[in-house]
């Protein structure tokens, strides 16, 4: 065999070598990337984003860095359920809701209400900061008393309506947590809310 046909064989094994690697290394990052942003109650999410006019990529970003999906979950200060509602918060938004009659904090650990009760209360938060989703994200997390402060600090916001700094840093990194999860889901997913592919 001629030399240069072993040079062009070899050549031709290091690039289906290099191919295959890359290959693998992204089937794998893909794989990481499915089971770092996981789905779930995608009916209840889409139902309750159409009712309160949210887009249901964002809201289950926020389900995401909220609770993973663990409907059981509870946190250190008391939040419960898919989007750690506090029971406060609960009780006020169940009277906005009219719930009053049937309410009860067992209610926040069930998926449907609590995603019912956790978009309606973004919804809330979106008139008092506006649409900026790290806005809104930053309000649901600190609160939007505390949110509204800064948009009218010079300090935190130059336009009145978006944050050019955070000074709580946890506040910070859950901002940063759900932005990252946001763009992932619609890159993810992207047919992830049409009506073909949601089961009923």
């Amino acid at each position: 065999m001629k030399k240069a046909n072993v040079i062009l064989i070899i050549v031709i094994a290091v690039l289906i070598a290099a191919f295959l690697t890359v290959f693998i290394a992204d089937r794998i990052s893909l794989k990481k990337a499915y089971e770092r942003y996981p789905t779930a109650y995608l009916n209840e999410i889409r139902t309750v984003s159409d009712e309160f006019d949210l887009n249901p990529y964002y809201v289950l970003s926020i389900i995401r860095c909220e609770s993973n999906f663990d409907p059981e979950a509870l946190s250190r200060k008391g939040a419960a359920g898919l989007m750690q509602i506090m029971p406060n918060t609960g009780e006020w938004i169940a009277h906005k809701l009219g719930m009053d009659d049937v309410y009860s904090q067992d209610l926040l650990y069930d998926p449907v209400t609590n995603i019912r009760m956790g978009c309606w209360y973004l919804r809330f938060i979106r008139g008092r900061v506006g649409d900026d989703p790290g806005t809104v994200a930053a309000a649901y997390n600190a609160g939007h008393g505390t949110v509204q402060g800064w948009l009218a600090d010079p300090q935190y916001s130059e336009d009145g309506s978006t944050l050019k700094s955070i000074p709580y840093p946890e506040t910070e990194r859950y901002v940063n947590h759900v932005n990252e999860a946001f763009a992932q889901y619609q890159k993810l997913y992207p047919d992830c809310f049409d009506a073909e592919s949601v089961e009923d």
